[in-house]
């Protein structure tokens, strides 16, 4: 991974990480129970996913429910309904794309 790789992955996994930790999905914060870096692999393994749904949110959402699914098991989707993935999947790209997310 060249320098701008890192940049642009840093950058992302950044955005990312505010908008997951936002979001919640699983309502651990606040918690002194639960560490800032909670949902770090989870975040990781959305970065990773970013590059190849460029820019396509539903199959960000996509991604990101089966992420969560894949680490918190089937039990816990309600947390994280495909619509709620959606929603967080157009945060993302917004931010990524340098456009204001309105609450």
């Amino acid at each position: 991974m060249d320098d701008e790789q890192k940049r642009k992955y840093i950058r992302r996994f950044d955005i990312v990480q505010g908008v997951v930790n936002k979001w919640d999905p699983i309502g651990l914060f606040p918690s002194d129970a639960a560490p800032f870096d909670e949902y770090e692999p989870e975040i990781a393994h959305i970065v990773a996913l970013l590059d190849k749904n460029e820019h396509d949110v539903l199959e960000t959402a996509k991604g990101i429910f089966k992420v969560f699914s894949d680490w918190f098991g089937d039990d816990y989707a309600h947390y994280f309904p495909l619509e709620d993935c959606k929603r967080v999947a157009i945060r993302i790209w917004q931010a990524i794309n340098g456009e204001s997310i309105r609450d």
